[in-house]
């Protein structure tokens, strides 16, 4: 988009956005460790939150707000201590979804 003598360009993707202005390295250490963390989540068979992420990480393809606060609540949750939750995969209509680990779910 030409605007009189400037030239406006701008990408839209957060993950080439990140890679342009911090550089290699730190992209790659925040991809990976967030990579690991839900890799952890998904070991302790909490799926809830892998799930939102990925959703989260589909969308910033296309837009720039993955590091936002405004737009990524969820990026807060590296800092967060987290309760030990499960997600029930193929669960009874009559029992609970997301179950505190240790809980019984009758």
């Amino acid at each position: 988009m030409v605007l009189g003598d400037a030239t406006y360009f701008f990408i839209d993707s957060s993950f080439l956005n990140m890679l342009i202005s911090y550089g290699l390295l730190l992209t790659l250490i925040i991809i990976i460790g967030m990579t690991w963390f839900l890799y952890q989540r998904t070991r302790q068979h909490d799926y809830l939150l892998p799930v939102i992420f990925v959703a989260i990480a589909i969308s910033s393809m296309f837009d720039q707000h993955f590091l936002e606060v405004t737009y990524n609540v969820f990026i807060l949750m590296l800092f967060a201590d987290l309760p030990n939750y499960q997600t029930a995969v193929g669960p009874a209509f009559d029992q609970p979804v997301v179950i505190r680990r240790g809980a019984s779910c009758r």
